[in-house]
């Protein structure tokens, strides 16, 4: 299932009255269908609240179809996502249920209307949506809206990113056909876009045949330039995790795994603080999406499990650059030293230092 994680802007959260929290989020007019609803909110409840978020349809009477959970983080950060690939065209709500909403005070957003637009009928495919494994995948189709502009293509296998989102060429009718290298059968799926977002999602199933032998390549550990998918790969582990470095342009960056394990992703934005990403417990890619302004940000990543270990790719969409990087890992560890300044030595000399001024002290009153 195709990730289109959705920037929701976070507005900070306001004073509380004694009796009542705050919690904001927004959510976009238009979605596409197919595109995840990824929602990042603040609150002034405690962290390590768990609250929960519903979908409503409008249509006629309102009729709930789906809840999600989230944690309040520390700082009051909170996310959860949505799906839309099986809703229908039409309006829909996210909203806070009432056994939540009794909490929360006026400043606070209690529903946001929002419209699923389906525009999957712009893509016509034409390659066979059955393909016998030879070492692609043929993708070929016309776009009804684009012309020459080019259209954008990103492939998921059954291992993840097969291919990164990026333009193919179009014909002046719209026209496009790309050969996608692939490594095994299974399914696969296509998702096409334009500037607005998401257009179609198309499935192909690729069963076992002759393979036509390919080229190899190494893995990238780092890339640089703009217009494209950056990545970059490292070995990562529990105890010791992968780190790096993403030079960003002023925008929308998103960043998200390889897929094979359940990865945990924390990354230190341009305002150095932190967080910490785990939507999913199986082995599918991980996704962030953040406003940026040109900076650094330090992204680590490591399994959830402490047993697993292994190479993990990382991507960026809207960046300039990424690597494999040191400088990223000093930034997490100062980050944790100031979380705990007295661990290690210096809280031992600081309690022993404590207990001699207490004796002297002691010792000073007796002798009055």
């Amino acid at each position: 299932m195709k990730r289109i994680a959705f920037v929701l802007l976070i507005v900070a959260a306001l004073t509380a009255s004694a009796s009542a929290y705050s919690f904001v989020f927004e959510v976009p007019s238009t979605i596409y269908k197919g595109e995840d609803i990824y929602i990042e909110g603040s609150s002034n409840l405690p962290a390590g609240t768990t609250m929960q978020l519903a979908l409503y349809q409008q249509k006629g009477t309102i009729k709930e179809l789906e809840r999600n959970s989230l944690t309040i983080q520390d700082g009051g950060y909170w996310s959860t996502y949505f799906e839309t690939s099986d809703l229908s065209a039409g309006t829909y709500k996210i909203g806070v249920p009432t056994e939540y909403s009794g909490d929360l005070g006026s400043s606070s957003t209690n529903n946001q209307m929002f419209e699923i637009v389906d525009r999957s009928s712009e893509i016509v495919i034409t390659s066979s949506s059955e393909q016998q494994y030879n070492g692609y995948l043929k993708i070929s189709g016309k776009c009804a809206t684009r012309g020459s502009a080019g259209v954008q293509l990103l492939v998921e296998g059954p291992y993840g990113i097969v291919y990164p989102k990026q333009w193919i060429s179009t014909d002046s009718s719209g026209y496009f056909s790309e050969s996608v290298p692939i490594e095994t059968e299974g399914t696969f799926e296509a998702s096409f876009y334009d500037n607005n977002g998401l257009i179609a999602m198309v499935t192909f199933e690729v069963t076992p045949g002759v393979m036509t032998p390919q080229p190899t390549t190494s893995s990238n550990t780092s890339s640089t330039g703009t217009g494209s998918i950056m990545q970059a790969q490292a070995f990562s582990s529990f105890s010791s995790p992968a780190y790096f470095t993403v030079e960003t342009e002023p925008g929308i960056l998103e960043i998200y795994t390889s897929a094979g394990k359940n990865w945990v992703v924390c990354y230190v934005g341009e305002d150095l603080a932190e967080f910490t990403v785990d939507q999913h417990n199986d082995n599918s890619a991980e996704k962030v999406t953040i406003p940026v302004e040109g900076g650094k940000v330090y992204v680590k990543v490591y399994p959830a499990d402490e047993s697993e270990s292994g190479y993990v790719t990382l991507y960026a969409d809207g960046a300039s650059s990424i690597k494999v990087s040191s400088d990223a890992e000093e930034i997490f560890s100062n980050l944790e030293n100031e979380k705990n300044p007295q661990s290690g030595p210096e809280m031992w000399i600081a309690l022993i230092s404590a207990c001699i001024a207490f004796a002297v002290a002691g010792f000073a009153i007796k002798r009055q």
